[in-house]
């Protein structure tokens, strides 16, 4: 039994992302910002089927807990609803520019995502999208692991308990400096992402789908969310819609119980 309280109160959260720079085209834009919703007025109207680059730079302090999508607990953090996005038009209202209030989710048109995220070298990630550079970021035995754990039906550690005592030595290409991993995603709504140190890491595999499990090795009762996990994937893939992407991965962490494309955060529990 988990006891989630779902507060969306965005306690911790100082004033918000800062925006450092905002351009269309390559032309500092011209905006005005309504609470948590921004309109950008063009030069020109935008044709039917043309196309615009808005390039967007901001930054914000990763809060305590925000509003129960996105936090961190210590050195472990898990980000959602991070970045600027476009408010969705569609053939029945136009432009859907409802504030964002906390308790709601979004309203968001699907889109490819290229995306690097630069890390401490000690840090493991956990994200939307397909790995693009597992040979950066991940040790030779780790990869064999993953590979091993595709084909699996049981969960095989690629990061043992052992291994995450360690506090990394065993478990990152390098020690000093930062990583960079870079995911790629097609035909998604969101991208949320989640990085800590000395986190265990279980996969198996289910028809081609690697089922991730992430967690703090204080977390006993996660030793078994990989079957868990894998049983839900394998249960609803048979009996109503077969999972479309290439991984399922759940991170335990203080975030409760968000689920995004291709990764989930949900909080530990006592229960065994």
């Amino acid at each position: 039994f988990l006891s989630s309280s779902f507060d969306f109160s965005c306690k911790g959260f100082n004033k918000g992302p800062t925006l450092k720079s905002l351009k269309v085209g390559g032309k500092d834009a011209h905006y005005t910002a309504y609470g948590t919703t921004l309109r950008i007025d063009l030069d020109r109207p935008l044709a039917a089927g043309a196309t615009l680059a808005i390039d967007a730079e901001w930054s914000f302090a990763v809060p305590p807990y925000g509003a129960g999508r996105m936090g961190h607990d210590g050195p472990l953090y898990e980000i959602a609803q991070w970045y600027p996005r476009m408010v969705v038009y569609d053939d029945i209202r136009g432009w859907n520019h409802e504030p964002y209030i906390g308790a709601g989710e979004f309203y968001l048109e699907y889109g490819s995502f290229d995306v690097t995220l630069t890390v401490p070298a000690t840090y493991l990630v956990a994200a939307t999208g397909t790995l693009r550079n597992p040979e950066d970021v991940l040790t030779a035995d780790q990869r064999a692991r993953l590979a091993r754990a595709l084909k699996s039906d049981s969960a095989i550690a690629i990061i043992s308990a052992e291994e995450a005592a360690d506090s990394a030595p065993r478990t990152r290409p390098t020690m000093s400096g930062t990583l960079t991993w870079h995911y790629t995603a097609d035909s998604v709504r969101d991208f949320a992402f989640a990085a800590a140190p000395g986190m265990r890491w279980d996969a198996s595999g289910y028809d081609g789908i690697l089922i991730e499990t992430l967690y703090r090795p204080k977390a006993v009762p996660w030793q078994q969310a990989n079957r868990m996990a894998r049983a839900a994937i394998k249960y609803f893939s048979e009996q109503w819609y077969k999972y479309p992407y290439s991984h399922a991965t759940t991170v335990e962490g203080p975030v409760e119980g968000m689920e995004y494309p291709m990764l989930t955060f949900v909080p530990s529990s006592n229960d065994p």
